[in-house]
């Protein structure tokens, strides 16, 4: 059913002493036709307008209590004609929507701030000095990081249900001009009685009233008059339990405190803004100072735990009468310089029109801050912050005027209202309006806007508790460096010189241009709000300053230069300059906004003078020597009167807290601007560029390696400290390019290398040393690698691209180095152990005498041999003294052949060699002797020398292992592996005489004592032609032979040929036919046999040889 509500809304009381009611209609049309259906084409009706309409007023004690007061009241209707049409009249009629119920999701806005607030008040404590940097600035990371996780700003996230998009009709129309009381009171739809001062008395103190009109007529709406609390001191409606208002009423409590906490706090920081900066902060990657710049947002009036307050407001049930909370539009929000006057932040001057016509209302009013907004997503979940009103130096009711014209399309599109409400012709009453300014202390207060448009005045006293704790406005934003440009008709930059860069090329006696050595210095700007806010707008130039858009940042008041003195760059130097300096002549007494600019030039230094030098006030001079670079950087000095004003300058005042000395050091950075949460830095590259790198790779290096890698480490040696740079000049090398060559000379298996690739080394200005190299060789053989290291040039960007790439480089050799093996070298494979000997010969005209020097073995490998790399030999090892079993094991052994009575060597000994310790992997320290490896035939071969000359076919075994001198401690030997007992050849000397008389033989060396002696035979033997000879033969590669003579003996004997055998015939034929005669000696065991066997027959190899050879004379 269709009905029109009647609100009341105590409004005070007027100066005569009566009441001041206001009833508030609200139609509510249910039946969805239109307003003519429901008797409302027109309102208000003339019945309400007579000079004898009447309203019925009610109060009681409460809404179910008996009435004690009743009055009859004519109503003050304001309506303009015409006007119900102009806004209405084509206007649909839906049904009201119901009440939504919402989840509250409150951004906790003051937590956040305080959090903020006090990070950066302890970041900004830790810059005590430039030393103190690199701390300061991990500090500032890490507590950015943290500030992140602990104050996050709720990612926008899309709704899960679909918006409301609800078509405008008559009751939404009305709800949203009910933000303007002024244009209801024009519509007829706030009526206004005044209840006599002589009727107050009637009232209860706290009660409810109620305005009904009994005499409407039939054809409208139903009346529903529906009871307000009030309160008749003041008589202005009541607060509910638990509210922020004031229990007098009309005044928000800011002052409250609940459990010693206040409820109500004022900031000043745009706290948005600084989360999104420092989640961007906490995730880039390792930002030099992490810790992003605070914006200042003007004023903020918080209301702590607003989300609760929201809940509580939405529970209150508005069912039997309605409270102050029911009624209240919005909060008139004032403001003060702490201990002076309040000026209204709404008070405005109106003038409305619809669809073009103007009509009448009161010229001046108040607006109002909503305090219930919020956004819905469509899901249901009403998302704000704790922030109230944000007074950021312009009134709250009325829009900052465009200090620049709006792009086409920025303009929001207005919702499509069936009627165009013109609310142009609202402005900000002259000279109601506080100036925001830094520095100052603020107070603020919040009255109560009600349903009707009433509340108290600017004029009343504060209540008690009503307002505000007080707040220093001050700046957080920061001066910015100068802004740095290219000087104007400066030619293209040349190469390596960039916005940021500045590069000379003195040195290579290069003239190099304005645009590559020099840059202009502007004053830095900032935004018009910040400008505003130091009192620069003020005064009757405002409007010709708006229309310039170079105005400089009023704080600036000069610049500084400074040069780190990083490792490798040139010494720290510091020099700041006014930016008043610049001017010719006088300095006005403010020179603000007309800051003259200021250049930088880079020049090459000349003896000792300094890195940075203002040669005049206007320029400053950067000097560097031959291949110096740095980096300039640039900030602003705050000017001293400024300074105070900055939010910084709170942060480092001391608190008593103990640390007076490190705000006053950061203090002195502030002042000398050099503290970057206040003053950042602009930097420049500065560079003086040459050519060649200067200073050739020499040096010692060393590959280190893990055991088992197939790569290594190439750096400088360990031992190499005079030069750590290995002759190489950081200052002008970028970077080494490294190659490597190595030609292998036991180890043909592996491949040469003629500078093959290694890598890279890069090189910083600061380095003391040459970074290490890693290097892959592929296996974990040693190596004897030379390498080529070419340093290439720091500056090759600083220069044409078409010069020859020679001039850039500079190429030095280091080496041989010597790779060890990485890996423990495999166990050998014995393929055979025989006796070995060797020969020597000497002849004279009367005799040839030859020895055969034994005791020695032959050890016969599998290859590869050489798998460690170049220089893998045998290692023989044995020990002079009785081991324990488990040495024993890993060593040679000898016996006593049990055949012969002879002489009996040691059970362990040494090969003949180099003697040395070796550790072996098993544990123990034992004897080694060395012995070089040769290949042939698919084999390798390796000699040892067995030192038994005493013992007569002594039984050896040898216990052997690879051998590879160059490798990882630990990974010199392989396993052991022992042979099997072979039997050693004795040593022998054969002399044959040969003179004119007769032909004798004499085997001599060492022989058994028994059981029986070894038997030696000669025999003598001349060249014949093939089928010629009569006797015994021998028939050979050499041809054939006959036997001429024939003797055996004993070892040592001296044998003579018979004399038949000395025969003149033979004789003569050897003389004739030179070398056709020749004696063959062999010694034989005699074991096993008695007799010997018929010469030249085959039993004579069934005898055991123990030397034989042949001598051609």
């Amino acid at each position: 059913m269709s009905r029109l509500m009647w609100i009341a809304v105590p409004g005070g009381r007027a100066a005569n002493g009566d009441g001041v009611l206001r009833a508030v209609v609200v139609p509510v049309l249910d039946s969805g036709g239109t307003l003519a259906q429901e008797g409302m084409a027109d309102w208000p009706p003339p019945q309400l307008l007579a000079e004898d309409a009447r309203l019925l007023v009610e109060a009681a004690i409460g809404p179910a209590a008996a009435i004690t007061v009743s009055l009859q009241l004519r109503p003050v209707v304001q309506a303009v004609p015409g006007l119900w049409q102009q806004f209405f009249g084509s206007i649909d009629v839906r049904p009201p929507g119901g009440s939504v119920a919402r989840n509250i999701d409150v951004q906790p806005t003051t937590k956040q701030a305080s959090a903020i607030l006090t990070t950066y008040r302890d970041v900004a404590r830790k810059l005590t000095d430039e030393d103190a940097r690199p701390s300061f600035e991990a500090v500032s990371r890490s507590r950015a990081s943290t500030l992140a996780g602990v104050a996050p700003l709720p990612t926008p996230q899309a709704g899960t249900g679909t918006p409301s998009h609800r078509r405008l009709d008559f009751h939404l129309a009305t709800s949203i001009l009910r933000e303007h009381s002024s244009v209801l009171r024009a519509l007829g739809l706030i009526v206004e009685v005044a209840v006599p001062a002589a009727g107050f008395t009637r009232l209860p103190d706290r009660g409810v009233i109620r305005v009904s009109w009994p005499a409407a007529p039939a054809e409208i709406p139903t009346g529903e008059p529906r009871w307000t609390s009030y309160l008749r001191n003041r008589f202005l409606p009541a607060p509910g339990e638990g509210s922020d208002l004031h229990p007098a009423g009309g005044m928000v409590k800011l002052g409250r405190k609940e459990d010693g906490q206040p409820v109500w706090r004022l900031h000043t920081l745009d706290v948005d803004h600084a989360l999104r900066g420092i989640a961007a902060a906490a995730e880039s990657p390792g930002p030099a100072y992490a810790l992003p710049a605070l914006r200042t947002a003007g004023v903020l009036l918080a209301r702590v735990e607003r989300a609760s307050e929201l809940a509580t407001r939405g529970a209150r049930k508005a069912e039997d009468a309605l409270y102050a909370e029911h009624l209240t539009l919005g909060y008139r929000v004032d403001a003060k310089i702490y201990g002076q006057t309040w000026h209204s932040l709404c008070r405005r001057e109106s003038q409305y029109a619809v669809n073009g016509v103007k009509f009448p209302t009161e010229p001046k009013e108040e607006g109002h801050v909503k305090i219930g907004g919020g956004i819905d997503r469509g899901d249901n979940v009403l998302r704000a912050d704790e922030v109230v009103a944000r007074w950021d130096g312009w009134s709250l009711a009325v829009p900052r005027p465009a200090l620049r014209e709006r792009p086409p399309g920025s303009t929001t599109p207005s919702a499509q209202l069936p009627f165009v409400l013109d609310t142009s012709g609202i402005k900000v009453e002259d000279g109601t309006l506080l100036r925001l300014r830094f520095g100052e202390t603020y107070q603020l207060r919040a009255r109560v806007a009600d349903l009707a448009g009433g509340g108290p005045a600017l004029s009343e006293a504060s209540l008690d508790g009503c307002d505000s704790e007080a707040v220093r406005f001050t700046r957080h934003e920061p001066v910015l460096p100068p802004d740095v440009r290219v000087p104007s008709g400066a030619p293209a930059f040349g190469p390596g010189a960039s916005p940021t860069a500045l590069v000379i090329r003195t040195a290579e006696g290069i003239a190099d241009s304005i645009a590559d050595t020099t840059r202009d210095l502007v004053p830095p700007s900032a935004t018009f709000e910040v400008i505003e806010r130091h009192g620069r707008l003020d005064g009757d130039r405002a409007l010709a300053l708006l229309a310039r858009k170079d105005l400089p940042d009023p704080a600036a008041g000069g610049v500084v230069g400074f040069v780190r003195g990083e490792p490798g760059e040139p010494p720290r130097d510091l020099e700041p300059k006014d930016w008043t300096s610049t001017h010719a002549g006088p300095v006005p007494a403010d020179p603000w906004p007309d800051l003259l600019p200021k250049r930088v030039v880079l020049r090459a230094r000349q003896g000792d003078e300094p890195t940075l030098d203002w040669e005049s006030d206007e320029l400053l001079v950067v000097r560097l020597a031959p291949a110096e670079e740095a980096t300039l950087e640039l900030s602003s000095l705050i000017g001293q009167q400024a300074r105070g004003a900055f939010s910084i300058s709170d942060w480092l005042k001391d608190d008593g807290d103990g640390g007076a000395g490190t705000t006053s050091a950061a203090e002195d950075l502030l002042a000398t601007g050099r503290h970057p949460m206040a003053t950042p830095v602009h930097r420049l590259t500065v560079r003086h560029a040459v050519r060649t790198p200067r200073g050739t790779p020499h040096g010692v290096l060393e590959v280190a390696r893990d055991e088992g890698s197939t790569s290594g480490i190439l750096q400088v040696a360990a031992d190499n400290d005079a030069d750590r740079l290995l002759g190489v000049d950081p200052a002008s090398t970028i970077a080494i390019d490294v190659t490597a060559s190595w030609r292998p000379v036991d180890d043909t298996a592996d491949p040469p290398a003629d500078r093959r690739p290694v890598g890279r080394i890069h090189v910083g200005r600061a380095d003391t040393r040459i970074s290490a190299l890693p290097q892959e060789f592929g296996d974990t053989k040693h190596r004897k690698v030379t390498y080529t290291w070419t340093a290439l040039s720091r500056f090759r960007d600083c220069f044409s691209a078409s010069e020859d790439p020679l001039a850039f480089r500079v190429e030095g050799t280091l080496g041989p180095v010597s790779v060890p093996s990485s890996a423990r070298p495999v166990a050998p494979v014995v393929r055979s152990v025989t006796p070995a000997f060797v020969w020597q010969e000497a002849r004279t005209p009367t005799s040839v005498v030859r020895g055969r020097s034994g005791n020695r073995l032959r050890v016969e490998l599998a290859t590869p041999w050489f798998t460690t790399g170049d220089g893998e030999q045998l290692a023989v090892l044995g020990t002079t003294s009785n081991p324990p079993d488990d040495v024993a094991a890993l060593v040679s052994q000898a016996g006593r052949d049990p055949l012969w009575r002879t002489g009996v060597p040691p059970q362990f000994f040494v090969p003949v060699g180099d003697v040395e310790n070796i550790t072996l992997a098993e544990g123990p320290t034992v004897l080694m002797v060395a012995h070089g490896v040769f290949e042939a035939a698919g084999s390798a071969f390796a000699d040892v020398l067995i030192p038994f000359p005493w013992s007569y076919s002594a039984l050896v075994q040898l216990a052997i292992a690879r051998l590879q001198r160059e490798s990882l401690r630990g990974c010199e030997i392989s396993p052991v592996v022992r042979t099997d007992f072979v039997p050693l050849l004795p040593d022998r000397t054969l002399t044959i005489g040969i003179p004119e008389g007769a032909i004798t033989v004499q085997l001599k060396g060492f022989a058994p004592d028994g059981p029986r002696f070894n038997r030696v035979d000669a025999v003598l033997e001349r060249r014949v032609a093939a089928g010629a000879a009569s006797g015994a033969l021998t028939v050979g590669e050499d041809g054939t032979w006959e036997q001429v003579g024939w003797v055996s003996g004993g070892i040592d004997e001296t044998l003579q040929f018979s004399h038949h055998h000395q025969s003149p015939v033979v004789r003569e034929h050897a003389r004739n036919a030179g070398g056709e005669l020749r004696v063959r000696v062999r010694e034989v065991e005699m074991i096993g046999r008695d007799t010997a066997p018929a010469l030249g027959t085959v039993q004579e190899l069934e005898e055991r040889v123990v030397f034989t050879d042949t001598v051609v004379l």
